[in-house]
This record gives structure tokens, C-alpha cells and sequence, in this order.
């Protein structure tokens, strides 16, 4: 289930990054992603997840060429953040347990 919602929030991203001349009317498809990476990765990465969440909800869009993309630069930083981590020890077989 989790590698479906990592698919979806994927998809949500590169439609957002695709079409950044609709990004200021569609930051609200964000919303589910920023709630998602702060339930699973708030407590491992707080910063990267705190300046990524004000960078796209908290400033309001401008046009000045160098600065109008943070809302792009936030949303590549929440990417980042909600990366899966991979396990330093590799899950055996043995090791898995079956309920019944």
C-alpha cells in the first residue's frame, strides 16, 4: 500500500513540475503529499519537511524571474524528503513472520 501512495505522490509531482504555469492555481494537490511526509519522515527529517511545506504554502507568488520558483524548489525538497529509506540489514525469510 505504501508503494502505491509513493507512486501517486510521485505522479502528483511531475504534473506539477511539467506545467509550471499552472502551478499557482494547483499547489493545493500538494496538501495530501505535505501531510503524508510529515506523518513518515517529520521525525527523521523536520527541517528539510518544515522549510519544503513553508516554501510552497506559506509564500505567495510573485513574478520576479529568480525567486518566482520557490514554490518548485519547495516541492523538489518535499520530494527529497519523503524518499523511502533503505534498510541497513537486508529482510531474510527466515525472519519473516506469518499471521494467521
Amino acid at each position: 500500500m505504501c508503494r502505491l501512495y509513493g507512486n501517486v505522490f510521485d505522479a502528483i509531482v511531475m504534473v506539477l513540475i511539467i506545467s509550471p504555469l499552472v502551478w499557482e492555481h494547483h499547489y493545493i494537490l500538494t496538501i495530501p503529499l505535505i501531510i503524508w511526509v510529515i506523518l513518515t519522515q517529520g521525525k527523521q527529517k523536520p527541517w528539510r519537511v518544515g522549510v519544503a511545506a513553508f516554501l510552497i504554502c506559506a509564500i505567495p507568488i510573485f513574478d520576479v524571474y529568480p525567486f518566482s520558483y520557490h514554490r518548485i524548489a519547495g516541492l523538489l525538497l518535499l520530494l527529497s524528503a519523503s524518499r523511502a529509506e533503505i534498510p541497513a540489514k537486508p529482510i531474510h525469510n527466515s525472519q519473516l513472520t506469518i499471521l494467521n
